[in-house]
């Protein structure tokens, strides 16, 4: 076969020889966790795994773990566990999901005569076998796509593609770093969360038409790794990135600042008052918008430099996408004096600009 003949072919397969930055997913090898890597008890809105939030109308109805079953190729995937044989309401939702940005998606014109075609693909596996699904939503939650899938053997890995004709109608968000479109899977959703499958609906549906709800299992079990949307009608092996670009890409919604392991010294800064110490910032990626600060305690903290005290408090001053200042209380400074902002081992700085 010919050279160029091996690459107008290559081509076909990539969507017009798109060999990097395919994959719209953030984390979809389920490789980074910042918050924790395990919660029995699920509670709306909570992740495990970076980028995938976990949603929930009824708390404690499942818990999640990252775990390193996995299929060949991956180490890691997200565990979903049933706490109980539990029956969704009719307007129950139970699901998790990744919201893809606007600037991230706009390329695929949703909304316009233009709209693209997208494949998403995964690895599952299941304690239970049937029809599963999930679905394409957009940010005004009232156009959606459910989609089916079937598990055909129970606890085996089995890898699934969804092709989706894109939605030429509705509202969706453009280039802006708002919600591009929400790719859900179900858990447990009930029946007002559901519609036909294979067909776009002027409705936020959350699965097709009799999916199998985990929940209404008790001990089942769902694993998940290696997802993937892109644009084309081919699902494309995994777009395996680095972990340091991953990372990278997961700070721009969350971060956290400081080091689980050791003391870390994060800021100079000096007395503003003999009671306040005002220590700025730049975070290490710019996030999506300006986050919400929150620090894990209000102990943690240490101020270095002729004091030998705790702060006592800590909140936000100034805050934007590149950095901030904070405000930390005390006692026993001296205006104008250079100090030294620490944070001892476990205590870290929270910042969330998720979708």
């Amino acid at each position: 076969m010919s050279k160029a003949r091996e690459l107008a072919e290559l081509g076909a397969v990539y969507d017009s020889g798109a060999l990097s930055n395919r994959n719209l997913v953030i984390n979809g090898a389920m490789q980074i966790s910042q918050r924790t890597t395990s919660d029995s008890s699920i509670s709306d809105n909570e992740f495990v795994c970076d980028r995938f939030s976990l949603r929930t109308s009824n708390a404690g109805w499942y818990g999640a773990e990252q775990s390193t079953d996995a299929p060949t190729g991956f180490s890691h995937s997200i565990k979903f566990e049933s706490t109980g044989a539990n029956s969704p309401a009719a307007g129950a939702y139970i699901f998790f999901t990744q919201k893809i940005e606007g600037f991230n998606s706009a390329h695929l014109e949703f909304g316009t005569s233009n709209a693209k075609t997208i494949t998403i693909s995964f690895h599952i596996k299941s304690s239970l076998t049937g029809t599963f699904g999930g679905s394409v939503r957009n940010s005004a939650q009232n156009r959606s796509y459910p989609f089916s899938f079937t598990i055909s053997s129970a606890n085996t890995w089995e890898y699934k593609t969804v092709t989706i004709a894109g939605d030429t109608t509705g509202t969706w968000i453009g280039s802006t770093n708002g919600i591009g479109l929400d790719v859900i899977f179900n858990l447990g959703s009930g029946t007002n969360n559901q519609g036909t499958a294979g067909a776009w609906a002027a409705a936020g549906y959350l699965k097709p038409t009799g999916a199998v709800n985990l929940v209404e299992t008790s001990g089942a079990t769902l694993f998940f790794t290696g997802l993937q949307l892109e644009l084309g009608t081919e699902a494309t092996p995994f777009e395996h990135r680095s972990f340091a670009d991953e990372l990278q890409r997961c700070k721009r919604y969350y971060q956290r600042i400081g080091d689980p392991s050791n003391t870390q010294r994060v800021s100079d800064t000096f007395g503003w008052t003999t009671a306040i110490i005002l220590p700025a910032f730049l975070w290490p990626v710019e996030m999506r918008a300006t986050p919400s600060f929150s620090p894990s305690d209000g102990t943690g903290g240490r101020i270095e430099g002729n004091v030998a005290a705790n702060s006592t408090s800590i909140s936000s001053n100034v805050l934007s996408k590149q950095g901030g200042t904070l405000v930390v209380n005390t006692s026993g400074l001296t205006e104008d004096n250079p100090y030294m902002f620490s944070m001892a081992a476990t205590y870290y700085l929270q910042l969330d600009a998720e979708l």
